[in-house]
């Protein structure tokens, strides 16, 4: 008689009538940590891939473009975007509303891998208090929007 062990993958079926609880109960909660810990390496890959967008669209200057591309793969919302924008001083280009979210969400999603953003992170801070914006002010006014 074969059945299938709860929480068990479908090429998992092996002869659970003759299997003793205690056995049953482990493979359960193995087969259970290996699908948390699949989804765990799935959330950390998509992490690296925001990462590496991020990375790879900044400029030189330390700002990143008012890129509809950038904000998707950020899932960025154009309501995001418009409340980030009427936050800023009247008139900040869209080059400036893109680093402020983009370090925004450096921050809130991308906290672990902080040691491979942070440079990056502290030039767009200078390239924005050369556009007149005190990020570190600002942040915590409109850090609930992204």
């Amino acid at each position: 008689d074969r059945r299938r062990v709860h929480g068990a993958k479908p090429m998992m079926m092996m002869k659970t009538a003759a299997m003793p609880m205690a056995e049953k109960e482990s493979l359960a909660i193995r087969s259970k940590a290996s699908d948390e810990l699949q989804e765990h390496h799935e959330v950390e890959k998509t992490g690296e891939t925001e990462l590496q967008s991020i990375i790879s669209s900044v400029a030189v200057e330390g700002s990143w473009k008012g890129s509809s591309t950038l904000l998707q793969t950020l899932n960025i919302s154009p309501d995001q975007v418009s409340k980030v924008k009427t936050a800023l001083q009247a008139g900040a280009s869209d080059d400036v509303v893109a680093t402020v979210i983009v370090l925004l969400y450096l921050e809130k999603n991308l906290s672990s891998s902080k040691s491979k953003w942070q440079i990056i992170y502290k030039k767009a801070e200078r390239w924005l208090q050369s556009q007149g914006i005190d990020f570190n002010n600002l942040k915590s006014a409109i850090a609930n929007i992204v």
